[in-house]
């Protein structure tokens, strides 16, 4: 318990940087949906909605390689600031779609078009979690890198417990959700002092990338990144494994919110109070079972059987019986949800520390903001296009979608026999 308590201690400033940050964002997510049947019809909500996270991601895509890589040269905290300025700055622009005039164009209300923008501005700047990444690293040895990503990872559950009930509670307080975008705001300027005043930086001068200059292309120019990784095996294999858990873990997480609220019916506050519950899951799972189970079995290992429970616990939701009731109150498909999203939070707490942990356990010292920028932007990269399709997708298919995409972690498995002979990282 002690040693916890240091560990605790040790990552305090970055520890409260991912509460307050994820609460600023979370709090967003169960607002979403209703924000977009405000402004788009009925037949278009899952596609319009699956937009809006794309157009972050993809704009998060460009600017988090090139937000890494500046990192490596003048340091961990003013990358931050900027970061984060970006995010303050687009929850202005998101207020701004509330008093904008619904003209249709296209088809869509204009405000809606007002709110992709805000969603740009912050994906631009949106290499907080990259940068964050690297300071962890800065400051942690290999063997504490589990443990360390396995806490921001809890810490991660708690701000996502409290944060969609936030918004929830916003949204249904009277002001619709131009009170949650207040609250955002408010948090987000909070989180931009907090790493100006709080925050130390982790990347000592001696350590930082000494090159005058750094080719912006070259920073958004994936492939050619891989190059300097080309000899280092275990890189490409878990970075190719990184693209297919994007690409599942966004289907999953734009649709799953459509699935809730049109199975059970629920408003934002419904929608923010069940996600609050689900981010209980996170914090047991984070905390708790993941270091006992790199420790026990070791990362890998832990790795693979967190991807299996993520495929299985995505072929169970189309089973779930949604409208099968226990007396006239009681919601037995919910009931079951609930149990499936345990299973699904297990599977993504298992699998997305350990692979961190891997992934920079594989690199030296000087690739660690490099590593962690080709990281999430692969992530971002899968996010820039895959709720648009989730979305097209479940308005035709409906639950069947989750089935589909569960197969999708078969892919580089297979790849890997196929090319190397071997499944193993």
């Amino acid at each position: 318990m002690y040693n916890q308590l240091l560990v605790i201690k040790k990552f305090f400033p970055i520890i409260s940087l991912t509460f307050v940050n994820v609460i600023g964002f979370s709090l967003l997510i169960p607002v979403f949906p209703h924000i977009v049947r405000l402004y788009v019809p009925e037949q278009y909500i899952s596609i319009v909605y699956g937009l809006l996270l794309s157009s972050y991601s993809l704009f998060q895509f460009v600017g988090a390689p090139i937000l890494g890589a500046l990192s490596d040269k003048h340091g961990r905290k003013p990358l931050l600031i900027l970061s984060q300025l970006g995010t303050t700055l687009s929850w202005v622009l998101f207020g701004f779609a509330y008093l904008t005039p619904n003209i249709p164009i296209f088809g869509l209300g204009l405000p809606i078009f007002v709110i992709i923008l805000s969603r740009i501005v912050d994906g631009v700047t949106g290499g907080n979690v990259s940068v964050a990444n690297a300071w962890v690293s800065d400051v942690t040895t290999p063997e504490e890198r589990t443990k360390a990503f396995g806490l921001i990872g809890a810490t991660f559950g708690i701000g996502f417990l409290i944060g969609p009930a936030i918004g929830g509670l916003s949204a249904s307080a009277g002001a619709g959700y131009i009170g949650t975008v207040i609250v955002a705001f408010v948090i987000s300027l909070l989180t931009l002092l907090q790493i100006g005043f709080m925050l130390p930086e982790s990347l000592p001068i001696e350590k930082r990338v000494k090159s005058e200059t750094i080719s912006y292309w070259a920073e958004i120019n994936i492939l050619n990144k891989f190059k300097i990784f080309r000899n280092n095996l275990a890189v490409k294999k878990l970075l190719i494994v990184r693209l297919f858990i994007g690409i599942i873990f966004s289907a999953y997480t734009t649709i799953i919110i459509l699935f809730i609220e049109k199975s059970f019916t629920l408003d934002a506050l419904g929608i923010g109070l069940t996600l609050s519950f689900v981010g209980m899951f996170s914090i047991f799972n984070q905390a708790f079972l993941t270091p006992k189970f790199a420790t026990k079995i070791g990362d890998k290992k832990t790795l693979y059987i967190g991807l299996a429970i993520i495929s299985i616990g995505l072929s169970l939701i189309p089973l779930i019986p949604t409208t099968l009731y226990y007396g006239k109150i009681i919601n037995i498909g919910f009931i079951l949800f609930l149990f499936n999203a345990f299973f699904m939070n297990l599977g993504i707490s298992l699998s997305l520390p350990t692979f961190k942990a891997l992934l920079t356990k594989s690199v030296d010292e000087t690739k660690q903001g490099i590593i962690t920028g080709i990281d999430e932007s692969l992530l971002a990269l899968g996010n820039s296009f895959t709720p648009v399709i989730a979305g097209f997708l479940y308005s035709f298919a409906g639950v069947l979608t989750f089935l589909f995409f569960s197969t999708f972690l078969l892919i580089p498995f297979i790849f890997f026999k196929i090319r190397y002979k071997s499944a193993h990282l």
